[in-house]
């Protein structure tokens, strides 16, 4: 935040301290742009594979999700702005 990397971008950020970011979102992976933020370390597996679904495919992303036994415990709502 104290950089400035998202000053113009729709973020999402840990419960309790949206006021951190100048456009928070809810939401436990935000994707604006090219900019990918998630609420915390708890989502990490969901942001890593909304990193590879970015980079490759959304095909390959289900592929490694699949993969990794990885199934979210409750329905991901990936938000792009």
């Amino acid at each position: 935040v104290k950089a400035g990397v998202l000053s113009d971008k729709r973020a999402t950020i840990a419960e309790g301290m949206e006021k951190e970011l100048p456009k928070p979102r809810p939401g436990r992976v935000v994707v604006d742009a090219n900019v990918v933020t998630a609420q915390g370390s708890a989502n990490v597996v969901e942001f890593a594979l909304k990193l590879v679904e970015e980079l490759t495919t959304k095909e390959t992303a289900a592929k490694l999700r699949r993969e990794l036994g990885a199934a979210p415990s409750e329905p991901v709502v990936y938000v792009r702005v």
